[in-house]
């Protein structure tokens, strides 16, 4: 007698029910399909239905994704809420712009959202942050040179 092979379309439903039911009897699922199956022993080859794949996108979360790239918790809170009342939008394109005006700065992510809160800017430009860079320096050279005027008077 030869053996015929036969193979069969199987849905993952019923592969896990062989399969499930070919473990508590310590038998391989095809060993299973055979014997219960058939009453003739046929070799059967156990191949997946063929299912169409689905792309399952995950939701993006404006908060998580800053979190990950190291910004203090705290912080991001204050930040956000600046960003609701000025109803900025939290998309992944608003973070992308964000993320490079961060980069042409040269601070740290943490930093510069930081920065932004604590200056209550619903964004970051790296242009805003020289600028304002650049009035604190004069601000300490005026304050610096104030000081030296006042010393000198002191003194006499």
């Amino acid at each position: 007698m030869s053996k015929k092979i036969q193979s069969y379309n199987l849905s993952k439903e019923v592969i896990k029910a062989v399969t499930a039911k070919a473990d508590e009897d310590g038998r391989k699922s095809s060993d299973w399909l055979n014997r219960f199956l058939t009453a003739e022993l046929i070799e059967v080859e156990i191949k997946p239905a063929k299912t169409a794949t689905v792309k399952v996108e995950t939701k993006f979360n404006f908060k998580s994704e800053l979190l990950s790239l190291g910004v203090n918790e705290d912080v991001l809170s204050d930040w956000l809420k600046v960003r609701s009342k000025k109803k900025a939008s939290n998309t992944k394109t608003a973070l992308r712009a964000l993320l490079a005006e961060i980069t042409k700065s040269g601070l740290m992510v943490n930093d510069a959202i930081e920065y932004a809160a604590s200056k209550s800017w619903s964004g970051f430009k790296a242009q805003w942050y020289f600028n304002e860079e650049n009035k604190n320096q004069q601000l300490s050279g005026r304050t610096s040179g104030n000081l030296s005027a006042c010393e000198d008077f002191i003194n006499g």
